[in-house]
């Protein structure tokens, strides 16, 4: 089901959400989950991984070198061949903002400090970030673009009055799935999204696993910043909490989960995830010989035990 007939007025771009996976409605996309660990299928002749180091108060630790690192698949001691701190990359970076009524109080602190935070990511002519909000439609506010002052601008329409689609609520899984394929996956460099929501879907055709499958494809990191009660996670009434949806999304795409509190205000937030952005680690490595769809466990640790690694744990061999 398409929803452009809703919207054939109105001028921003609406992406078509309901379209948004391969996979058939609510079906679940190829093995994303081996012993309960995320994985992703790909075709590779270099296994890339993008990592992140932390001591242990939480702190992100720069400065490493390859050799500072272990590397293993399914076990077995692998080398090391290419190694970048990724600062020399562009960024893309994108915002998704959920503009459900359960959201909508918190508009204009988030346009504030989104404001503040794509004028700090932007640095470099290459860096790029778009801007989006979803509710019952993603709509595109400002397509990918280097123009800082543009994309300020686009923010002041989170609050303009859209059509909407009574039939269904936050199409949060769809809205993930259209994004990671139609706007961020050719992009080069470091690619994240930064999603504010309390973590809701109601009525989206993916899944939580289509979302998570979709994300990987497009090698993107997934950052969620909650709005929402439910600080702790945990199933409420049978349902999944928010909280526990989107720590899912984000621990399988290398991202990290926030929840905006009095002591951890979104600005707070965002310089984190800045600085997340520019100590990033990327790693590859050459694998060996491999019959097709096989799972290979993959494990990155620091040498130090002080120092843990956070990275994706596994990929499937190409055909």
């Amino acid at each position: 089901m398409s929803y452009r007939r809703h919207i054939a007025s109105f001028a921003l771009m609406v992406l078509p959400v309901s379209a948004a996976s391969s996979q058939q409605p609510n079906s679940p996309p190829p093995i994303t989950k081996i012993n309960g660990e995320n994985t992703l299928a790909v075709k590779v002749r270099v296994v890339a991984i993008t990592a992140l180091a932390y001591d242990t108060w939480g702190r992100l630790v720069g400065g490493l070198s390859k050799d500072d690192f272990l590397l293993t698949e399914d076990g077995k001691p692998q080398t090391i061949r290419y190694f970048d701190r990724d600062s020399n990359l562009p960024i893309t970076i994108g915002l998704m903002v959920d503009t459900s009524g359960s959201q909508r109080d918190y508009a204009e602190e988030e346009r504030r400090a989104s404001a503040t935070f794509l004028q700090a990511m932007l640095t470099k002519p290459n860096d790029r970030a778009f801007v989006e909000r979803f509710d019952t439609l993603a709509v595109l506010l400002q397509p990918m673009t280097s123009d800082v002052a543009k994309l300020q601008s686009s923010l002041k329409l989170l609050t303009a009055p859209i059509p909407q689609n009574p039939k269904v609520g936050t199409l949060l899984f769809d809205a993930i799935c259209i994004t990671a394929q139609k706007v961020v996956s050719k992009e080069p460099g470091r690619r994240a999204i930064v999603i504010l929501t309390d973590g809701d879907d109601d009525g989206s055709t993916n899944n939580l696993a289509s979302a998570i499958h979709e994300a990987q494809l497009a090698d993107v990191a997934v950052y969620s910043v909650l709005y929402t009660p439910e600080a702790f996670g945990g199933s409420i009434h049978g349902h999944t909490s928010g909280v526990d949806i989107m720590r899912q999304i984000s621990n399988a795409t290398g991202g990290r989960l926030f929840i905006v509190t009095t002591g951890t205000p979104i600005e707070r937030i965002y310089a984190e995830i800045e600085a997340d952005m520019r100590t990033q680690y990327r790693i590859g490595y050459t694998p060996p010989d491999s019959p097709p769809h096989q799972f290979h466990k993959i494990e990155l640790k620091a040498r130090d035990q002080l120092i843990s690694v956070q990275a994706r744990t596994g990929y499937y061999s190409p055909e």
